[in-house]
Formats: C-alpha cells, structure tokens, sequence
C-alpha cells in the first residue's frame, strides 16, 4: 500500500510540472590553415550548411558545402593570394584575404643538391621581408647559412615544427610525367632554376644571391674552375678544350686551381696538366680558399652556384641547359646554340643513365652541345673579365612616363661613357633599351597619393624659385619619394652583385658631364661618397639626390634602411633629407661639394626641383 502510493505521488507530481525546453545558442568557429594547402574547417553546433571558397584574384579557384565538423581543402599548395569566402544561408560570414603578419611560415627545400639549395634559399629571406612573419627553413646544409641568417628559425629535414600557418616546400615535382600544377605553377623546366623558388613563395623573379660565411676580401692572383659534375651531359665535352684554357691563364700569369673532388680520370675525365687541386675540406673551407680567386670557371653544376653566391664573376660552359636557365648577372655564358642543345630545359633527365643523351645518344653526334665549343670562344669570355678594369657605372633612374621625360631620358643616357643601370617603373621604349647595358623595370610604383596623405601627416606641393627669388608653391596629387627610392635600391642591389665597387647615380633629367664622371670616380679612390649640397636656405638640411657619386658599400645603406612605404613615411622629411641625415650620422669618409659646381659642364634637374611642404 506503501509502495503504491508513494508510485502515484511521483506519477501526480510529473503531471502537473509545466516544462520549458531552453534552446542551446548557435555556435560555429573556422579553423583556416595554408599549411601544404588551404583548409578551412568547421566546428561548433550548427546544423546549416556553409559554403566555403578559396578566392584567387576573383576567380574561384575551390568551394565546397560542408557543415560543422567537416573540413575541405584546395588543391594548390603554392603560395597563392588566398580570399577565403564562407556564406551561411546566402549571408557572408566570414571573407579575409591571406595575411601572415607576425605568423610563422615553414618553407622547406626538399633537394639534398648544393646547386639547388643555393640557388632557392634565398627567396626565404625575401619572403620574410614581405610578409613580416617569422620563417622556419629547413636544408639538407643548414649549417651553412644559420650564422648569416638570425631573422631564420632553422630546423632540420622532416622536423615537425609547431605551430605554423602555412608550409611551402620548394622543389621540381613531376605528375605522370609533367610538372604537377599543383605543387609548381609554372613548368620549371622553361624557368630559370632560382625562379622556381619565387614563383612557389610567390614572389617577383630576381636573382638574389645567398649571404654566405667566412668569404675572404684578399684576392691573389689566382682562377678557379670545376670540372666534373653530375652527368656526363654536363661536361665540357672537348677533349683539348681545359687543357687549352689552362695554359692561356698560366702564359697569364694565374695559378690555376681545380675545386672538383673526384680523381682523376673520373668517369674518362681527365684533369688538364699545369693545374693545383684544393685538397679537400668542408663547404666553408671551400668558400674561404676560392673566394681568393678572380673568377670562377665551370660548368652548370653547384659549385658555380657557390662561386657566384661568393660574388666572383663566373664563366659558365654548358649546352646541357639553355642560355637563360641558371645566371645572368656577373655572369659570362658559353654555349653554342646552333647544335643540338637545351635537352635539360626540355626532357626529363635520367639520373641512372650516366650518358644520358635524349636525341643523339650513341651517334655521332652525343654530345655535340659542348664538343663543339671551342676554347677560343671560352677565352674571348675570360679575357673580358681579365681586361676589364672599369671599376665605375652609372645608375640611372626614370620615371619616364611622357614624350618629353622619354626626351629627357634618352639624353641622358647618350652623355655617359660608362656601363650603365637603367633602373625604372615605367616601359622605356627599345631605343633607351639599347643605350644602356642593363634594364630593370618594376611596374610596381609605390607612389603615395593625396589621399593618402592624412595618413603620413604630410602635403606634397611642386616649387620653384622665379626670377625675383620668390617660392612659388603649386600642389601636387602625389609623392613619389618613395618610389624613387625603391628604384635606387633596385638599382644598387644589382650593381653589388654585378661586382662594381664604384657607382654614380643620376636622375634621368640630369646629363653628366664625361669629366665630371672620370672625375668623380678617381675622388672615389681617397674617399667613401660624393655629394651635392645646396646654397639656398629652403636646401640647406639635404643633400642632393639627383647625382651621387659613391663606393657601393658606402651608399647600399641607406637604400636598403626602408624596406616598406610605412616604415620611408613614418618620420616627416623628404627624401633628400633623410639622405643627409643618414650620412652625417655615419663614419664615411664624406665629400661635400656645391650644386652650383655643377652648372658649368652638367645639365642639372631640367624638369625642376620637386620637394614637401608641411602646411599643418
């Protein structure tokens, strides 16, 4: 009876409770990583469907319909500007584009070869600088680089490193035969070899040289050269042609030394008499013996990539490859192009087939694309680095983007005696083209625009002075210092590893006299720099920008101090002031002469003085 009631009691308590159901709150969360490839993933409670999308340059490269606790990837794995869009019930929840700010980056070289690893690594660095983020690498010769390169997290190969964002690995990788899109996004066979590693990170093509340790500054008079290499197909195939060259640079004077390890007689290649051998030792032994050379001579193998990282000019013999796929600054390549020639850049080369020869293999002509290179036409390139003693060249940098500053330019360019670097963010036509010796354009022109301005805390107005001596004030929509800048720097990082010591920097409206340039570059022998100071009151905290003469260690400062427009613009002053600022600031031994010397044999700023007005 107990028990029945007790039972009812509980039925009847249940039957009057009124019950409230409380709803649980949506939650969702998305996990983005670039880690090989871009993955989003989904978690929390929502029972809706999201529809994510991996943007590049408005075209939808991937999208999937997936719901919380699913994930979906891309394909691509190189470096692409990711959006990532994310709609929930046709409402955007989430649209970002890629940014790696302070994040960590892990990019990998995934080849042992030391051609390879030279020839990629750097683009590690440049890819830091860009983004700002913190970069792990990982080579199979970390050593190597690890003192030059403190900003670099090193890991070893196959290392798990924590907490990254993205991971891009740099190397050839083949799909059923061709180069996998995935993975390269260009065939890296019709590439030069450096520009595999920018295009995986995404950066613009430039040759860039590692900073490598224990480089000696004496030089002796002295030549390098390396023979052997990995195939057959990579020798000098002419059976008298080192031993011809050995003995033209003994008859010279040089002592000749071979920094290829193998014997003797390796694979039937015989070394030429006459020759030292280095006796062996670790890479940086190597590095601090050859650096005492004048010049290197080799083939397409990675001890011409290391001599060219030292910063000696390479005669580079091959027909293996074509002309444009290793270097071309500081460079003298060989080849003879009309044989058969350039299978590297074409076939797929077969690593266990020592006499690997595509088209020709066990004919007559196996091997012709160096048989035929005689060692007359190796010496004419030795020569011209033996009988070069100009120590000078001339920058110039344009912005020539009108027919009379294209007037201006060309001008310019037809007063100077000397090699020149033509350094500009606009097209210049074939003409100009062919009145220097070497071209560098980026279209990318940093210029910073009136609406902008706000944000710097500046104004930016175009002056002159009049006949009576007054300032006549006009505004500007724009300022280019910047700019002008960055092509500077352009210009000066490229001169450095051309290996000039000496260089004169003119704006395109300028037209230096031949005097003043020979001039200059013997003043360049008792002092650091060169420069212009001015005589009107409105000048006198600047130096003028519009010709520089200087060695290239002594100015390469300067224009490498800003690496980006915020960190030029965050303190107010012009170019030619932080210029001068900057140098009175440092130990150079200094130069200071007067504009006005300049007007009685040179044609000065014929487009007129620009320069800021602060009007706050």
């Amino acid at each position: 009876m107990d028990t029945f009631l007790t039972t009812q009691n509980y039925i009847n308590a249940y039957n009057n409770t009124s019950i409230t159901k409380n709803k649980i709150p949506e939650k969702y969360n998305f996990n983005i990583s670039f880690s090989k490839n871009p993955t989003v993933e989904i978690s929390g409670n929502s029972k809706d469907n999201f529809l994510v999308e991996f943007i590049d340059d408005d075209k939808i490269i991937h999208s999937s319909s997936i719901k919380c606790g699913m994930w979906t990837r891309a394909n691509r794995s190189y470096y692409t500007d990711w959006r990532v869009r994310i709609t929930k019930k046709d409402q955007v929840v989430y649209n970002q584009k890629i940014d790696f700010t302070n994040k960590k980056v892990y990019i990998s070289l995934e080849s042992k070869s030391l051609g390879d690893t030279l020839a990629w690594f750097p683009y590690a660095e440049e890819f830091r600088k860009k983004h700002s983020c913190k970069v792990a690498i990982s080579t199979f010769i970390n050593d190597l680089f690890i003192e030059q390169y403190p900003e670099l997290e090193f890991v070893n190969p196959g290392q798990v490193v924590e907490n990254i964002h993205a991971h891009y690995k740099i190397g050839w990788f083949y799909d059923n035969g061709t180069f996998n899109k995935n993975l390269n996004p260009k065939d890296f066979k019709k590439v030069p070899l450096q520009q595999t590693a920018s295009d995986i990170l995404g950066l613009d093509y430039k040759e860039v040289s590692a900073n490598l340790p224990n480089i000696s500054t004496t030089k002796k008079k002295r030549v390098a050269f390396a023979m052997h290499s990995t195939a057959q197909a990579k020798y000098w195939n002419n059976p008298t042609g080192w031993q011809e060259v050995v003995d033209h640079l003994i008859e010279k004077g040089y002592e000749v030394v071979l920094y290829s390890r193998e014997n003797d007689g390796y694979m039937g290649n015989f070394q030429p008499k006459g020759i030292q051998k280095f006796p062996g030792g670790s890479i940086k032994d190597v590095i601090s013996d050859m650096s005492t050379c004048e010049f290197f001579i080799g083939l397409g193998s990675g001890l011409s990539w290391l001599a060219w990282s030292i910063g000696l000019p390479v005669v580079l013999i091959s027909g293996f490859s074509e002309e444009w796929a290793e270097t071309s600054l500081n460079t003298y390549r060989v080849i003879n192009k009309s044989v058969c020639h350039g299978c590297f850049n074409s076939d797929r080369l077969d690593a266990g087939d020592w006499n690997w020869c595509p088209k020709h293999k066990n004919t007559e002509r196996m091997f012709e694309c160096t048989k035929t290179i005689g060692s007359d036409v190796v010496i004419k390139e030795i020569n011209k680095i033996i009988n070069n003693k100009i120590d000078s060249i001339c920058l110039v940098v344009a912005h020539a983007d009108t027919k009379y500053r294209k007037k201006l330019l060309n001008e310019c360019l037809s007063s100077i005696n000397l090699p020149v670097v033509l350094s500009t963010n606009y097209p210049v036509s074939e003409e100009s083209q062919l009145l220097c010796d070497y071209y560098i354009y980026n279209k990318n022109n940093p210029l910073l625009y009136k609406e902008d301005f706000s944000k710097y805390n500046v104004d930016y107005n175009y002056w002159k002075i009049d006949v009576n001596g007054n300032k006549i004030t006009t505004p500007f929509s724009f300022e280019h210092g910047y700019a002008a800048y960055s092509l500077i720097r352009e210009g000066l990082e490229f001169i450095e590893r051309l290996g000039y010591k000496k260089v004169h920097i003119i704006n395109y409206d300028y037209q230096m006299s031949i005097s003043t340039l020979e001039n200059n570059s013997k003043s360049l022998d008792s002092c650091d720099i060169i420069v212009y100071k001015y005589e009107n009151e409105y000048d006198v905290n600047s130096y003028c920008t519009g010709f520089i003469s200087s060695n290239i260690g002594h100015i390469l400062p300067f224009f490498t101090k800003f690496e980006s427009k915020e960190s030029y613009y965050e303190s107010y002053s012009i170019l030619e002031s932080k210029f001068k600022s900057f140098l009175d600031s440092q130990n150079s031994n200094i130069s200071k002469r007067f504009y006005n010397s300049l007007k009685e044999n040179d044609k000065l700023n014929q487009e007129g003085l620009l320069q800021f007005s602060r009007l706050k």
